[in-house]
């Protein structure tokens, strides 16, 4: 019994330390009309990135599993529009050292200047799109970070993970009051 404690310990930390994405949708929304969807066609002169090949892999398979159908553009209930949106984040480095003195009203101080570090990631966004009101009715924002570091196996792994969170979701259960 003590040696499944720290595992178990350790599962749960490493658990916990997922960040959830964060999920908005239109109330009253009746979702249970969408059968089929298809993907938002990007610009004819617009790149198809290896990453967006694997978002509309990963999402597509998670939506046959709810249930739905891909097809053709003109004839889908739902469309999918999805982006990396590029974000910044500032890192401290290290702690600051001040001195001063002075004497009565008046005195003087000096220290050293704060080290920051710049450091830029993805966040993966998903939005469903009702076609005919031309309007999002659902929306996920990763709150973990793609990074330009990751190797292609890590990135592969990371929206395999992301989008299963992302829609684990959808449908919304509105609850009762």
């Amino acid at each position: 019994m003590p040696r499944l404690i720290f595992p178990l310990l350790l599962c749960s930390f490493l658990i916990a330390c997922t960040a959830t994405p964060v999920s908005d949708y239109a109330l009253g929304h009746d979702f249970s009309q969408y059968k089929t969807f298809t993907f938002v066609i990007p610009p004819e002169s617009a790149v198809v990135s290896i990453d967006s090949k694997r978002i509309e892999d990963e999402t597509a398979a998670q939506l046959k599993v709810k249930g739905l159908s891909q097809t053709q553009p003109q004839s889908a209930d739902l469309q999918i529009n999805y982006r990396l949106e590029m974000t910044t984040e500032l890192e401290s480095n290290g702690g600051t050292f001040g001195f001063g003195i002075g004497l009565g009203r008046a005195g003087i101080g000096m220290s050293t200047p704060s080290s920051y570090n710049e450091n830029q990631y993805n966040k993966l966004v998903i939005e469903f799109i009702n076609p005919a009101s031309k309007s999002i009715i659902w929306r996920s924002i990763s709150q973990n970070k793609l990074t330009d570091t990751m190797s292609a196996q890590q990135r592969n792994d990371f929206i395999v993970k992301e989008i299963a969170l992302m829609l684990s979701d959808y449908p919304p259960q509105t609850k009762q009051p």
